[in-house]
């Protein structure tokens, strides 16, 4: 039998996660995961990430705890503000990791910030492990992004651009590329008018190209946001532009309302599309909170309208058959749900939820190809979430995410469990996930783990590992494992 030697360091960054001194004091670390659990570190509240809409960059948001981003429970944290940490030198971050199938990643950033002016350049290239997600055959397989964002920043105005080049490889074995350009540009202004007002103004645009498909992207968005006699308003009018057709929405919401001894969000929404000249399209919600002593109870009723998005159905997506008469998806939504918080080591969140949906995008298989479809659902389901901080450095995050109804490749049963040790100078994180049987697919568990060690200020290793137990997909089996060793510096 072949004996597998590793590297020495390797040994060392394993043993040096047990064995680490208890008397160094730990910073609050911020916990991610595959799951969406929304773990508190003593009052604050865990951000999680999602891909905006640059692949390369990722933000922060509140997800969804009870509802979404946009209807966040108003027991949360004040609005965003912009506060700029001056480098008068460039600074530069790296990081680099090999592993199994070639899989080589890295990134490499550029920073400054002055006063008045900042920039930021990068390069960066992502794979992914070949079984993430469920829906493997749509996902990108390879990506490399080229960017550079500047920044201007005075007393009472914000401007910001971004212009970014990104390559795809989508998934074995088709092998397709998609490759595009995008530009953002964001303005934000303070207005002073008796109380403190704010403008925002993003434009948005991208041009992207797969074999013989090509599409051109247009979005601006103007969002204005006041305090008026007490309550939080925010107005925007919105457009979209891009092969399925135009739209154009207008809209307006309150946020943090207070009604003793209720707290209320509400948004609404009046939409337009090109598609449908002769029709108009409300949409919105209304959310109300209420505290009791540990817990919050939250209760959301929300009208959903949504159009299709060419660039998101087919040029991120391999091994498809366009239709363009696609309609819009029209839905209600009533979901209730709770946050409990009896001590600050454990949060427990939980909702059930019901979804009338009509013209839902899902996709099935036609002669080798996958071709959108929609359909008509009624779902029941419920979501939950456990944090529970069981020592000083250690921590727990279970969720469970359940659907009574099969909706095609998504499972109905979701598991999901990680423990965390989080130190000063290290850090390890195990994960499992199980993922449950999807319409004539198998269920399978994903079992992972990563650890790293900071060997100085600037300077730290990890090692990556996953697997996968069962059939991920028919069209793409995944790598049966995978394993990386890397290091990231910062100079």
């Amino acid at each position: 039998m072949k004996r597998i030697v590793l590297p020495s360091f390797v040994f060392y960054l394993l043993s040096s996660v047990f064995c680490l001194s208890q008397e160094i004091k730990v910073p609050e670390v911020l916990i991610e995961g595959e799951d969406k659990s929304h773990i508190e570190r003593e009052e604050e509240e865990t951000p999680i990430e999602f891909e905006s809409k640059f692949e390369g960059e990722k933000r922060e948001a509140t997800d969804e705890v009870l509802m979404d981003e946009r209807k966040g429970s108003p027991y949360e944290g004040e609005k965003e503000e912009i506060v700029v940490e001056e480098t008068p030198s460039p600074k530069f971050d790296f990081k680099i990791s090999y592993g199994t199938y070639d899989s080589l990643s890295y990134e490499l950033q550029g920073k400054q910030e002055r006063r008045q002016f900042g920039y930021s350049v990068g390069i960066l290239r992502r794979l992914s492990s070949g079984f993430k997600e469920y829906e493997k055959v749509f996902n990108d397989f390879s990506q490399d992004d080229l960017y550079a964002k500047t920044n201007l920043y005075f007393d009472k105005w914000n401007l910001s651009a971004r212009l970014g080049y990104y390559r795809k490889n989508l998934d074995l074995p088709y092998n397709d590329k998609e490759k595009g350009m995008c530009i953002d540009i964001d303005l934000r202004s303070k207005i002073k008018a008796g109380v403190v007002s704010n403008l925002y103004l993003n434009l948005y645009g991208d041009t992207s190209k797969k074999k013989d498909l090509e599409s051109q992207t247009f979005n601006p968005e103007v969002k204005f946001n006041t305090i008026w006699k007490g309550y939080d308003l925010t107005f925007g009018v919105e457009s979209f532009r891009d092969r399925l057709g135009d739209y154009f929405k207008v809209w307006g919401k309150g946020d943090h309302i207070k009604l003793d001894p209720l707290l209320l969000n509400l948004r609404l929404g009046l939409d337009k599309w090109s598609k449908r000249p002769k029709d108009f399209f409300v949409e919105g919600f209304v959310s109300f909170s209420y505290g009791i002593k540990d817990i919050i109870l939250n209760v959301l009723m929300e009208r959903e309208i949504s159009f299709p998005d060419f660039n998101r159905l087919y040029l991120k997506r391999d091994y498809v058959r366009v239709r363009e008469d696609i309609s819009e998806t029209k839905g209600w939504i009533l979901r209730i749900g709770f946050d409990y918080k009896p001590y600050p080591y454990l949060k427990f969140t939980g909702s059930v939820f019901y979804k009338d949906m009509d013209d839902l995008v899902t996709w099935e298989e036609k002669a080798s190809l996958f071709e959108i479809s929609q359909i008509d659902k009624e779902i029941f389901g419920m979501d939950s979430t456990l944090g529970y901080k069981i020592i000083k450095d250690l921590s727990a995050d279970l969720n469970l995410s359940y659907v009574d109804k099969y909706i095609p490749l998504k499972p109905k049963l979701e598991l999901g469990l990680a423990l965390n040790y989080a130190h000063r100078i290290a850090y390890l994180r195990l994960i499992t996930t199980y993922i449950g049987k999807r319409e004539a697919l198998s269920d399978y568990i994903i079992v992972g783990a990563e650890v790293s060690r900071n060997v100085s200020s600037h300077f730290t290793i990890f090692l990556q590992g996953e697997t996968a137990e069962g059939k991920v997909s028919p069209e793409y089996p995944g790598h049966p494992g995978k394993l990386a060793i890397g290091a990231k510096a910062s100079f």
